[in-house]
């Protein structure tokens, strides 16, 4: 990548940064972003700051197991993601940490600090995010069950490390030179994507989407390792093409 086409590439990502920070409820605003950008996905700010909180589910069956194990959901704003859905409820009034995996698999939730991709947006597959739910659907409460399951875990009594978090900004390339470093040692992908999963949830302020993490896994185990002495740098730019194309595209 010529050095013109680097420093474009950095100047996008910061702008899309820049631009999560500044989520607006301001309709004026907001027509005129999409007056600027026509062909941009839509985001919807999740916890305290839009008082929701979603369910994102990538498997129906995963969906149905968390109800059978609990209670069936209750009737609420609900949209049809690329491969899955989102559910909406109420923010319940104390903060709610973003997680993957952790109330089920392929079930994640997006609450303080967190955000959802929203209709009518494109996913990376093709299809487009539609609301299911009957227009004027209200906004259900969380139920509790919910709640406690996504409650925070209790702290451990062994102080995390200076410096272990992986701050907004620099996940993607932690990530990816994670994963590569365990291709390099041998490790499978599912070993990689279990690894990368629990240090996403872990240490990524804030988390990364599931399908982003897979395909950061994906990118690793295909990426061509360096000769000796050949240039390093190309893993992190590798990385920052996957965070500006996975942003762009939603």
């Amino acid at each position: 990548m010529s050095a013109d086409n680097q420093a474009l590439l950095s100047g996008a990502i910061r702008f899309l940064q820049q631009l999560l920070k500044e989520a607006s409820t301001e309709i004026r605003k907001i027509v005129r972003w999409g007056e600027q950008w026509p062909n941009a996905n839509v985001g919807i700010v999740t916890g305290a700051e839009s008082d929701i909180i979603v369910l994102d589910s990538d498997s129906s069956d995963a969906l149905w197991e968390l109800e059978s194990k609990n209670a069936k959901l209750p009737e609420t704003l609900t949209a049809c993601t690329g491969k899955g859905v989102h559910v909406y409820f109420k923010y319940p009034g104390r903060h709610v940490f973003n997680s993957v995996g952790k109330i089920g698999d392929k079930l994640d939730i997006r609450g303080d600090r967190g955000y959802v991709v929203a209709p009518p947006s494109l996913h990376v597959s093709g299809s487009q995010y539609r609301w299911t739910s009957a227009q004027g659907t209200a906004l259900a409460p969380c139920p509790l069950w919910l709640i406690n399951a996504i409650a925070e875990p209790k702290k451990s009594s062994t102080p995390r490390p200076t410096g272990s978090t992986i701050a907004n900004g620099t996940r993607n390339d932690t990530l990816f030179s994670m994963a590569c470093a365990m291709r390099s040692w041998g490790a499978t992908t599912e070993a990689v994507t279990a690894a990368l999963k629990i240090d996403n949830e872990a240490r990524c302020d804030p988390p990364l989407d599931t399908d982003e993490v897979l395909s950061i896994v994906g990118s690793a185990m295909r990426y061509e390792q360096s000769a000796p002495g050949a240039n390093k740098d190309s893993r992190g730019l590798r990385a920052h093409k996957l965070r500006s194309w996975r942003t762009a595209r939603g």
